[in-house]
């Protein structure tokens, strides 16, 4: 903001203080993202599909507040770029299992990498106790999305 404006009832608003840290969380991904890196939700998705193997896209969507229709273009990215793959369930056929692939595996240690080192720029200022503190605060927060998506 202008170095001239009064902001202080900005500053204040725990709603505001969070949308710009997301902001600037994106924007520092960004920039020090390698040029066709996987974007943070795709990064996520696979992540969760690894150590969770067989996870539907039902619950993977579930776990991080996807909406069903959007998971649908993103499972199918990341299938198209060979990084999970699908299979019917062997107890129900309506539910499609998620497995990475071995490239899958490779790329989440690379984007794990990726992340650990954006999430050490990131909070830099901050001490470890800092951290868990920050981390907890936004749980509790993030705790109160009670509202379906679907």
């Amino acid at each position: 903001m202008a170095a001239d404006l009064d902001t202080t009832w900005l500053d204040g608003l725990v709603g505001y203080r969070l949308r710009r840290a997301s902001h600037a969380m994106a924007t520092d991904f960004a920039a020090h993202a390698p040029p066709g890196h996987l974007r943070p939700v795709l990064i996520t998705m696979l992540g969760l599909i690894e150590a969770n193997p067989g996870i539907s896209s039902a619950s993977l969507g579930a776990a991080l507040g996807i909406k069903r229709a959007n998971m649908v273009a993103l499972v199918a990215q990341l299938a198209d770029d060979d990084l999970i793959e699908r299979s019917e369930s062997s107890t129900d056929r309506r539910i499609v299992e998620l497995r990475v692939t071995s490239s899958g595996a490779e790329a989440a240690v690379a984007s794990r990498a990726l992340i650990a080192e954006h999430e050490a720029r990131m909070t830099s200022g901050l001490n470890g106790r800092e951290v868990r503190q920050l981390l907890g605060f936004l749980a509790r927060i993030s705790d109160h999305d009670d509202i379906d998506d679907d």
